[in-house]
């Protein structure tokens, strides 16, 4: 029997790298939005990705593909709710500032490499190296805070 290429992990792996990517293609290139400084940058475009993370995307991968909630989202109270969703804007500014010291550190290397002024920016950002770096820390923090939950949930027991 023939193994399916696209598993429901890979599509949600493929969502989430396309829609990181098209979203700094539409706010980092598209709109003004943020461009007063870095702290701005990162603070709105980290709270648009996880507005459209959770209006479409999240909803998206969990009807299109087999992804069950990890809570009842009906049986949990509104402030449960509001807390659920500040806590996924602050994660999601949280991978914003981190990508953004990738990038950084990445032009601060190219520099030190290539002999180029400090303020020179040899890899500038872009939708698809931006999507893949989002993802890897999106899946990153993700697997830090499963195996913090997973320790809690042993000391418990």
């Amino acid at each position: 029997m023939k193994k399916k290429f696209f598993t429901d992990r890979r599509i949600e792996l493929i969502l989430r790298f396309w829609s990181a990517g098209a979203v700094y293609l539409f706010i980092g290139w598209g709109t003004g939005l943020g461009q007063g400084s870095w702290i701005d940058f990162i603070f709105i475009l980290g709270t648009i990705m996880a507005i459209f993370e959770m209006l479409v995307v999240n909803p998206l991968i969990r009807r299109m593909l087999n992804v069950k909630r990890t809570t009842n989202y009906l049986a949990t109270t509104i402030g449960k709710k509001v807390l659920n969703r500040l806590g996924h804007i602050f994660k999601t500014i949280l991978i914003m500032a981190i990508v953004a010291t990738i990038y950084i550190v990445i032009n601060q290397i190219a520099a030190i490499l290539f002999n180029l002024s400090k303020e020179t920016v040899a890899v500038t950002g872009e939708p698809i190296l931006f999507g893949l770096f989002y993802l890897i820390v999106y899946k990153l923090l993700e697997a830090i805070g499963q195996n913090l939950k997973k320790k809690t949930s042993d000391v418990k027991e």
